[in-house]
């Protein structure tokens, strides 16, 4: 693949995020740790285009499934996505062609980065998790 294509490609990729995906620090409960709480990134693509997002499948790597067909148009929605490390090197090669959720992946570069190296105490942690999410939340919803 020319790096021409491979530019086509991440500015595509760039674009269905921006149109049709999520960018987010979910609150995920488990039983692994004492608060049995932790927060996680994930991204989240969905369209009733079943080609897109095995698309993004196969070129970014993630897991597709089924979420539930429309009331209106009776049309399957297919949604793509991501977690962890995962999610960071995906947000870090399309970074450059976001154009509407540069923000929120930024913040999510960050947030994974700093989860990774684990600077801070539980505590420390939790309570950034907690304002990162919360400020993703309002990111997401134009508040910010």
């Amino acid at each position: 693949m020319t790096k021409q294509e491979d530019a086509l490609n991440l500015a595509y990729a760039a674009g269905l995020l921006d149109g049709e995906g999520s960018i987010f620090i979910a609150r995920v409960k488990t039983n692994k740790n004492k608060s049995g709480l932790y927060f996680g990134l994930r991204i989240e693509l969905g369209n009733t285009n079943e080609q897109a997002v095995r698309w993004m499948q196969c070129y970014f790597g993630g897991s597709v499934y089924e979420r539930y067909a429309d009331i209106d148009t009776r049309r399957t929605l297919w949604a793509w996505h991501l977690r962890g490390q995962q999610a960071l090197g995906f947000l870090r090669i399309i970074l450059p062609y976001l154009r509407i959720k540069k923000p929120q992946a930024e913040l999510a570069i960050e947030f994974q980065v700093r989860q990774r190296l684990g600077r801070y105490t539980k505590e420390h942690t939790n309570i950034l998790d907690e304002a990162n999410g919360i400020l993703m939340a309002k990111m997401n919803r134009g508040l910010v």
